[in-house]
């Protein structure tokens, strides 16, 4: 017996940190996007960061407190 599940689309956002690469660069970030669209989630924002931990922190923490955000892919 098999449970037939409907897909409950996440708002979901993309973090990438890198010293070095941009988005035009990002190929990670990017296939991040890719594949949770292609399963039918949503990207609710993207960002690239370089590492800097108060810079990552402030971005998170704003995706944290907004609803409307489902999950953080980092």
């Amino acid at each position: 017996m098999t449970a037939q599940r409907d897909l409950i689309p996440l708002n979901l956002c993309v973090l990438t940190v890198s010293d070095t690469r941009t988005l035009a660069e990002d190929s990670s970030g990017d296939y991040l996007v890719q594949s949770l669209t292609a399963d039918g989630h949503r990207l609710a924002d993207r960002q690239l960061l370089p590492d800097d931990r108060y810079r990552m922190r402030a971005v998170v923490s704003q995706w944290i407190a907004d609803e409307g955000v489902d999950g953080i892919l980092v």
